[in-house]
């Protein structure tokens, strides 16, 4: 089985470079290497509807969603710290 090589793994920092949250810094939470896909922290948030059961009550909750590797840049951490 061929293995793909992705340029970033998780926890590194990374600067999305296009789309709607161009220009946001953050860290990489989860890499899908089959989809070639990433969640970063921050980026490209999605609200999900929870529905309500006997065991929980309903709730809106806010996630990351996935965004294309192509999309974020790997920048240094002493970057990020400086502009977070």
């Amino acid at each position: 089985m061929l293995r793909r090589y992705l340029h970033l793994k998780v926890g590194d920092a990374v600067k999305i470079i296009a789309g709607d949250d161009r220009k946001k810094i953050g860290k990489v939470l989860v890499v899908d290497t089959k989809r070639n896909l990433i969640k970063v922290s921050g980026v490209n948030i999605q609200t999900h509807y929870v529905k309500k059961t006997n065991e929980r009550p309903g709730s809106i909750e806010r996630k990351e969603g996935w965004i294309h590797i192509s999309n974020a840049a790997k920048i240094e951490e002493e970057i990020a710290n400086e502009t977070v």
